[in-house]
């Protein structure tokens, strides 16, 4: 009996933590980004697990590998320093035990491989810069000069921010097109590439219910996807 509330509340936490990691988090003026993502938040996983770099040469480098989800990079354990990946362009894949990420744009985690690819882009996304008004109002209104100038700074995570900045961790789906590029796994991208079985296709949604934000039901669609 005391084993298995043990077990419970050790699922209540874990299940609370992950709940937590997809708040808003706002880094108020005056500290560093980085001292409000502490390893547990920013990391997709809970410690650096072995994994695998691939070059297109098919060079392969064996490593401590972790991805980071707040500056979008692999980080890997060389010596005594954590440092990332330089040349993206030679890289052919990533390997983090069972996961296998690529890099387009970004790192893209492969969650389903058959006929068609499907891609998982799980980031920390800076979503508000709140600026202070007269009277100390908040002003939610900030232009997008100020996240491109932001985005574009050297080691922008170790910087003291000078307003309040809000982000929040986002989970966001794409396909592979016969032309090499991705589009947002939604429904309008998938009756396109697939416009042949377009009524197939809607039927299937519509009585599967499929939500396009949850992984579980992307993967299930994307099956149905492949078997057409």
């Amino acid at each position: 009996m005391k084993r298995n509330i043990s077990v419970l509340i050790t699922m209540l936490l874990f299940c609370g933590c992950l709940f937590g990691q997809y708040k808003s988090i706002t880094v108020p003026a005056g500290t560093k980004i980085l001292d409000n993502f502490p390893p547990s938040v920013r990391y997709l996983y809970p410690q650096f697990v072995q994994g695998q770099v691939v070059l297109q040469n098919n060079l392969t480098s064996s490593a401590m590998i972790n991805y980071n989800m707040l500056n979008d990079e692999i980080e890997f354990i060389h010596g005594n320093d954590t440092v990332t990946i330089g040349r993206k362009r030679d890289l052919k894949y990533v390997i983090a035990e069972s996961d296998t990420f690529v890099y387009m744009s970004g790192y893209m985690k492969l969650i389903y491989n058959q006929k068609i690819n499907v891609y998982c882009k799980d980031r920390i996304n800076l979503k508000e810069i709140l600026k202070k008004g007269a009277m100390g109002a908040v002003n939610r209104s900030a232009g997008i000069g100020s996240f491109s100038d932001f985005e574009q700074q050297g080691n922008r995570y170790d910087i003291i921010v000078n307003e309040d900045m809000v982000f929040k961790r986002e989970v966001a789906y794409y396909i592979a097109t016969p032309r090499g590029t991705l589009e947002p796994f939604k429904k309008n991208n998938i009756l396109m590439l697939f416009r042949y079985h377009r009524a197939n296709i809607n039927r299937y949604i519509k009585d599967n219910k499929i939500n396009f934000e949850k992984q579980e039901d992307v993967i299930k669609l994307a099956e149905y996807l492949s078997a057409l």
